[in-house]
């Protein structure tokens, strides 16, 4: 909105196109739980059954992040080769912007795991007053930003807010169920998606767009795996619910998610 009111319509486009394809792959990520996340941690909250909550709270963290964190630094390596392909060359200003908008996307698939518990254990209120606080910081960022730096203000401006909640929503469950954040999880699956989104830039970079975009892609997903295996982040119980996970994904991608899985388990004992 108020990027339109500063810039020129192009612009707006390239804006609007960089998003397209960061919310579509991130939001699909809370999909895999389904709807059970949230029923889940009401019902043993009415049982006050909190260790079960704060195992709920934990292993979908986990799990969230496993997928959000590859998918956006992922994004970000491809974001180029993708922007080409599907729409040209004449669309370059586009990708910096989606690049940009890949990190608070991840950050949003992460929050799904810390708002079902916040609305599980009945506090929706928290959810209402800190929203109202980001849609003021938000807005602020956007008249700052957007008439001196454009679409790339604006992508900044909105990142921001976005990347702000999930630390002050973590903070607030840990208090609340007595439960921290798997940080140690969360550096090691951080640094997989690192490893990953360097190997997947390079071989797209010297192999072309085509060529790049079959081979980094299932090469990426190979390395991101046997990292989490050997950095012990996955360990044959993470494995059984992972293939649990499969039951929950759109047709289309459960043969794909079932190989990947299979390839997966060669690796854990």
């Amino acid at each position: 909105m108020f990027l339109g009111m500063y810039r020129p319509i192009a612009e707006v486009g390239f804006y609007n196109m960089a998003y397209k394809i960061p919310s579509t792959a991130i939001e699909s990520v809370p999909f895999v739980l389904g709807g059970t996340l949230l029923p889940a941690i009401s019902e043993q909250f009415g049982r006050s059954e909190m260790e079960k909550i704060r195992a709920i709270y934990r292993y979908a963290a986990r799990y969230l992040m496993m997928l959000s964190f590859p998918l956006a630094i992922g994004g970000i390596a491809l974001a180029k080769p993708i922007i080409t392909l599907l729409y040209g060359t004449e669309y370059a200003p586009a990708i910096l912007l989606m690049q940009i908008v890949f990190i608070p996307f991840a950050m949003r698939g992460l929050m799904h795991s810390v708002s079902s518990v916040i609305y599980g254990i009945k506090e929706p209120s928290f959810v209402l007053k800190t929203g109202s606080v980001l849609i003021v910081l938000s807005i602020g960022l956007n008249l700052w930003l957007i008439p001196q730096y454009g679409a790339i203000g604006a992508a900044i401006a909105t990142s921001i807010p976005r990347m702000a909640a999930l630390p002050v929503y973590i903070r607030f469950v840990s208090k609340k169920i007595g439960e921290p954040w798997p940080l140690g999880d969360t550096i090691k699956t951080a640094l997989a998606s690192v490893i990953m989104g360097i190997v997947v830039f390079a071989l797209q970079h010297y192999l072309g767009v085509i060529l790049g975009l079959c081979l980094s892609i299932p090469a990426g997903i190979i390395i991101y795996f046997a990292t989490l295996v050997s950095l012990r982040v996955i360990g044959p119980e993470d494995l059984k619910m992972l293939k649990k996970m499969e039951k929950r994904l759109p047709s289309k991608l459960r043969r794909r998610y079932a190989t990947i899985i299979s390839l997966v388990a060669t690796f854990v004992r």
